[in-house]
């Protein structure tokens, strides 16, 4: 149940939703992004579907499969050098993680760090033509074996640890979304609040409320005075918060600011 100061349900969950159609949330996951893509890393993880997240379209499910598990989605992703998230895809939960390359559409002369279910000719194939190195083990039936560096193949686990991460967030642990949109959106959300405490805790500065600035049109000013920051917007208050608070505000503001810039009116009480 939501506190009634965010307002009515039914208001909340339609804004939510055109957030999620307008591809919202994908902008605000790409404006936070400062990838090292020095190396690259994909693999996959599942998340079960409860009951109430299916049904929505018999003739499109939805990214939502019956398997061995039951009713799941599979989460792809790919990561920067440190674990960091840059794109996300969803699939059905028996999609072999083999048939998912288009992670790799917006990357170039890199290694790709994945592990044996990526050993394919295809995904190989590739991988060489953006001019980019394949770290990935052959499966133990493979006739001719390829040579890999065993030495950044052990960067891998940065990955699993990322999926550790999203899936303290129960609405990624859980799917509960009927439609794509919403699911991926949610995902998204995710990932941009550990680029949030990652940027925190690497540079400290307000870089990242620049270039959300820069991405939604907004006019951002800030400045030091005794160990606060003064932040204000076109559309916004003044606000004074503590460098410590700072990354915990960052998300909220800019829902807030993405909200006028969507062309939607907020009132001063919220």
């Amino acid at each position: 149940m939501l506190p009634f100061y965010y307002g009515k349900y039914r208001s909340i969950h339609k804004r939510f939703k055109d957030w999620c159609d307008k591809d919202i949330f994908s902008r605000l996951f790409k404006s936070v992004q400062n990838p090292d893509l020095q190396e690259v890393m994909l693999d996959s993880t599942i998340a079960r579907a409860h009951a109430c997240a299916t049904g929505y379209d018999k003739d499109d499910n939805q990214a939502i499969g019956r398997s061995v598990g039951g009713i799941t989605t599979k989460i792809h992703a790919m990561t920067d050098a440190l674990g960091n998230p840059i794109e996300i895809l969803l699939s059905e939960g028996k999609t072999h993680d083999s048939k998912v390359a288009n992670l790799l559409k917006n990357v170039y002369n890199t290694k790709v760090i994945a592990d044996r279910a990526y050993h394919s000719n295809e995904i190989r194939q590739h991988i060489q033509s953006i001019s980019s190195e394949a770290v990935i083990p052959c499966k133990s039936n493979t006739l001719n074996h390829i040579p890999f560096d065993s030495h950044v193949y052990k960067e891998r686990h940065l990955i699993e640890n990322f999926f550790s991460k999203i899936k303290h967030f129960r609405r990624v642990f859980s799917r509960f979304d009927k439609t794509i949109s919403a699911y991926i959106g949610m995902i998204k959300l995710a990932c941009t609040f550990i680029w949030l405490l990652r940027n925190y805790f690497c540079a400290q500065n307000l870089n990242i409320f620049l270039k959300l600035a820069q991405t939604f049109s907004i006019g951002f000013k800030s400045g030091e005075y005794g160990g606060r920051y003064n932040i204000c917007t076109s559309n916004l208050l003044a606000i004074s918060i503590s460098l410590e608070d700072l990354w915990k505000l960052a998300l909220s503001i800019t829902i807030v600011v993405l909200g006028f810039n969507d062309g939607h009116k907020c009132s001063s009480n919220h």
